[in-house]
This record gives C-alpha cells, structure tokens and sequence, in this order.
C-alpha cells in the first residue's frame, strides 16, 4: 500500500470499533447481565455482547498495524500530545457536566487529580493503556523488526499472544465445574497482564505481510468461536454473565476472533469518493467518540432503568438508542476534534521545531 494512500479498510474497520464501544455499553446498562443465560434468546445475544467486545482489540491492532514503523525519537512523544489534550478537554466538558446537571461538589484538587489520571469522563483506562503501549511503542518495534524472516515474526507473535493471554483462558475453567472450585493454574503466567502487547503485535504482522483469507470461510470461523463463547458461557452458569466461563480481552480466543475480524475487513476498498470522504472524517474521531459517549450512556442509562424486564425488549430498544446514539457522538465529537486539533497544534509545533534543530546537531 503506498505510503501516500489512505487506506479505506482500516477507517472502516475504526469507525466499526467506534460502533462496538458503544453497543457493549449498551449491554452494561441494560442489565443484560443479570439475565439467565441458559436462555436461547439470552444465548444469541452473548454471542453479538462477544461481538462487540472485539472494540479495544480492534483499536490495538490497527495501531500495531499503523504505527509498528514508529522509531525512538522526540518527534514520536511529541505526537502523543493530541491524546493528552483530547482526553484533558473532554475532562473538562464532564466536569462541568456533572457540576451543572448533578450537582456535584468536589475539592479542585479532587477534580485535577482525576483529570491527570485520566478519570473523565469514567473511560479513562483506556487512554492510560494506550499512552503506556505508545512509550514502548519504539522499542517493541525494534525489536520486532530485527527478525530477519516472515516465519520469524510469526513465531515471535505466537508466542507473545501464548505468554499474554494462554494462561488467563485456560484458568477460566475450574478444575470441579460444578462447584467452581480451584483453576487449573496453568503456567507459565506471569505477564497475563499484558494482553495487549498481543493484539498490537498481531497488528504488526498483519499490517506488515497483509495475509489473504477467504471472507466466506473468514466469516464462519468468526461465527462459530462467537456463538462457542457464548454457549459455553450459558452452560456453565444459570446465572448472570459473570458467574460463568466469560471470555473478555485478555484471552487467547478473543485474540483469534478479532484477527479475523481484522483480515475479514481492512483489505475492503471503495472508490465512490464521496463515502471514503465520510469515513475519513468519522475515523479519526475514534478517541474522541470512545469518550464522549459516555455522555449519551448516562443519558439513556437512566432513561431505561427499570423498563426492560427480559431478554425480548433488549433488539428494540437497542434499535431505538444506540444507531441515534452513535450519530450524536460523532456530531459533537466533530467541533471537539477541531479545537483539540487547533490546541495541538499551537503546543507541537515549537517541539517539533526544535526537535528539528537537535536532529542538526552533530553528536
């Protein structure tokens, strides 16, 4: 792909990641996981829950694919900023929000503290995920790139996805599945927490060798781990979602499906300017979308509270919310993007300017 070309794929596949965000919140707030998950229908919508649980992964892997050339260098940390500031200005949006609307009464050191740790507007983890990947970003690179061959680099993916999230899917099952007692315990699992190093090196991979797949058989190997996910969880647990066998970002299967996903779209293309105008506007709003949304769910959180009593009002009201909610977000997003952009861009360019002097200088 041309370095100069703009690859449709991969805005699809971050304006799709946008879309799940806001449609696995719709799962926390509907109470869909106080539902019994022995029923069929309640089975079919874990399956879509898993669906849109791919989000984060999808995001992590489009930056292993886009940024896995990023070399150590001023110029790479300065580009950060735009995610500082967009975070700290959607902070500050939240804050009065909940001072006008709620009436909520903090000391000020109290409101900056939480918009240095990334708090605002509640979505904050993410943001501290991705600063943390993007400092390693360099060196993970590296090292990367210092393997000579394709089987090499597989190799190495492999087994950083085996180190990052092997574990934590095995120690789902119990060793009594009945009474849920004792994990298995696999070993080793020391770095399960760094799961998602396994995404952003998948990303890497794929965006360096952009393997083929057959989308039909792509489509199906999607399908059956979604709706295994599901069904095992409702086997193990005539309970909520979370009594049984779950998966989420951390495990080795979510990695699959969502590698899939990945090979099953970022190679789309389309020529009609007009809609690849579109989607090169919406996409770069991913962040900004990610935590402005959480306006709209405390919004309609509090709207359905107590108006769905089952798994048959859950389609409807979803139809109802979350397409409108999903237009609203990028809407508002679009003047937020603007200024954080105008912010950013006072603040790097003097960094960038002397970074370009330091380059000049002989060492």
């Amino acid at each position: 792909m041309p370095s100069n070309s703009r690859s449709f794929g991969y805005d699809l596949l971050r304006v799709i990641a946008m879309y799940m965000v806001l449609s696995l919140h719709f799962f926390l707030y509907s109470g869909f996981y106080g539902m019994p998950m022995s029923e069929p229908p309640v089975i079919i919508g874990a399956a879509f829950r898993m669906l849109c649980y791919q989000c984060v992964p999808l995001f992590l892997m489009l930056s292993g694919a886009l940024k896995r050339n990023a070399v150590f260098g001023a110029k790479h940390y300065i580009k950060i900023i735009p995610v500082i500031v967009n975070s700290w200005v959607i902070g500050l949006i939240f804050i009065a929000y909940k001072i006008i609307v709620y009436h909520e009464s903090w000391p000020l050191f109290t409101w900056l503290q939480s918009l240095w740790q990334f708090q605002q507007p509640g979505y904050g983890w993410y943001v501290n995920l991705y600063l943390s990947l993007y400092l390693l970003m360099p060196f993970f690179n590296g090292g990367y790139h210092m393997l000579k061959t394709r089987n090499q680099k597989r190799a190495a993916v492999l087994v950083i996805m085996f180190t990052t999230t092997l574990a934590i899917s095995i120690n789902r099952f119990p060793v009594h599945l009945a009474t849920g007692d004792t994990n298995i315990g696999f070993m080793p699992n020391y770095y399960a927490g760094l799961w998602s190093l396994a995404y952003y090196a998948v990303g890497m991979y794929l965006g360096e060798f952009r393997p083929k797949i057959n989308k039909f058989y792509c489509s199906m190997i999607i399908i059956i781990l979604l709706i295994g996910e599901a069904v095992l969880n409702s086997v193990t647990t005539p309970d909520g979602w979370n009594s049984g066998i779950t998966f989420n970002n951390e495990d080795i299967v979510n990695v699959v499906i969502s590698g899939f996903i990945f090979l099953l779209i970022y190679d789309i293309d389309v020529k009609n300017p007009v809609i690849r105008k579109i989607f090169s506007i919406v996409s770069p709003l991913s962040m900004t979308v990610y935590l402005m949304s959480a306006l709209g769910d405390t919004i309609y959180s509090r709207k359905i509270a107590g108006t769905i009593t089952g798994i048959q009002d859950l389609p409807l009201t979803y139809l109802k919310i979350i397409p409108l909610h999903f237009v609203g977000c990028v809407l508002i997003s679009i003047p937020i993007h603007w200024l954080v952009g105008k912010i950013s861009g006072a603040l790097m360019k003097p960094l960038f300017t002397l970074a370009n002097k330091n380059e000049k200088l002989p060492e």
